[in-house]
């Protein structure tokens, strides 16, 4: 008497074979019925280098190839340094040319439309003229019409009015993570990109951002004559540096009618002479009217230097009542620094009953994450939270709960809550 296993339990099997190509390979062979989860298993996520971008376009454009159809995320290193160093070491040398169609396979004739999300790395797109510009646009116009998430790493952009064209080449966008390099100045694109053509994508919901590019792009949103075409709701940035601060604060202004997520981190270390009342004003969130949710991340309250707002004053600056959700993460040195001044201030901000009125309470998640891995930690915090935390917790309009991590390891979770 034969026996047939339930599909269901086979695709639980070969899921677990996730981290193993070739015995995934070998399961599509086995029967028919494998081949659609062993192709989604294997081609669902395609990393794409230059020198492996002549394979990657021969298999999928055979006429009985089954992987495109498969294929939803889609990760491109246009590094031809990576091309040239892997060619030395490899017997296969790739066929002439060096322009990032051929490297990274955007020239490909083969319909791959059901790719969701598409990752472009290592790109200068200033070394390429106007022309090959023209058509790698046009290539990603037709490929990738689905696309939805788009992440640009290290790339290299003469300006605002270059990023924006490449964005409008993505009809469905509607999040960007972006590490990007602009080689004119924020406010070149301020003051000679603020039309049409330099315009983010209407449909754009997200953005995260990172490095020095977060100076231009926020810059030149500032900049727009007609702000109420923004509908960002959720914006990320990361490694703001004091000079970034006035950009950000143009930016978050016209961002305050749509902006209902907010997450920050800012580049330790600096110049320490920083005018702290200058930071203020940048990061300000008094123009906020739909924010919900606040993330302030990479908070050193020992740092020697002024490279960010004070978090008691700038949590002070909030004056919307639609705020829900705050999340604060602190670089702890010690035990020490948990005795310091600017808790005080933070925990008469969250039991600031204006703040946090009874009909919509707040949810605060504070984590610690001490540099000294110590087996006292735990029991040194949960004993501060007992003391500091809870009192409050009976009383304050905020529901506080706290996570502490030591080096990379989570050893509490919760202390402090109710």
């Amino acid at each position: 008497m034969s026996f047939v296993v339930p599909m269901e339990v086979v695709e639980i099997v070969l899921d677990h074979l996730s981290d193993d190509p070739k015995t995934l390979a070998t399961c599509s062979l086995v029967c028919s019925t494998w081949i659609a989860r062993t192709r989604h298993l294997l081609f669902g996520t395609v990393h794409l280098n230059p020198w492996r971008s002549h394979t990657f376009v021969d298999l999928i454009s055979h006429s009985s190839s089954t992987i495109p159809s498969h294929i939803h995320q889609l990760d491109i290193n246009c590094s031809l340094t990576a091309r040239q160093s892997q060619s030395k070491a490899s017997k296969h040398v790739p066929p002439g040319g060096t322009t990032i169609t051929e490297a990274s396979a955007i020239e490909i004739d083969t319909a791959i439309s059901g790719i969701q999300y598409l990752c472009l790395r290592n790109m200068d797109w200033t070394e390429f003229s106007l022309e090959l510009q023209s058509r790698i646009i046009a290539s990603l116009t037709r490929l990738f019409t689905k696309v939805t998430r788009l992440q640009l790493g290290k790339v290299v952009l003469h300006d605002m009015r270059q990023l924006c064209c490449v964005l409008r080449a993505f009809p469905a966008l509607e999040r960007l993570e972006a590490g990007l390099k602009f080689l004119k100045y924020a406010e070149y694109s301020m003051t000679h990109n603020s039309g049409d053509h330099a315009r983010l994508p209407e449909g754009l919901k997200e953005i995260e951002l990172s490095d020095e590019g977060i100076s231009t792009v926020l810059g030149s949103i500032g900049a727009q004559s007609l702000p109420n075409a923004m509908r960002l709701n959720s914006l990320s940035l990361k490694g703001c540096a004091p000079e970034m601060f006035p950009y950000v604060s143009s930016g978050l202004c016209t961002l305050s009618a749509t902006l209902e997520s907010l997450r920050i981190s800012f580049l330790q270390g600096g110049d320490s002479a920083v005018d702290s009342q200058n930071m203020l004003k940048s990061f300000s969130l008094s123009d906020q009217t739909v924010l919900r949710a606040l993330h302030i991340d990479d908070i050193n309250l020992t740092a020697s230097s002024s490279a960010a707002p004070s978090i008691p004053e700038l949590l002070a600056s909030i004056t919307c009542l639609t705020v829900e959700f705050i999340a604060l993460h602190f670089h702890v040195r010690c035990l020490d620094d948990l005795e310091r001044s600017e808790w005080d201030a933070i925990w008469m901000f969250l039991s600031n009953e204006k703040q946090f009125n009874a009909t919509n309470r707040k949810r605060v998640k504070i984590t610690l994450n001490f540099e000294l891995d110590t087996t006292c930690i735990p029991a040194a915090v949960k004993k501060w939270a007992d003391e500091k935390v809870a009192p409050l917790n009976n009383f304050a309009p905020a529901n506080i709960t706290f996570h502490v991590h030591v080096g990379s390891r989570c050893v509490e979770s919760g202390v402090g809550c109710l």
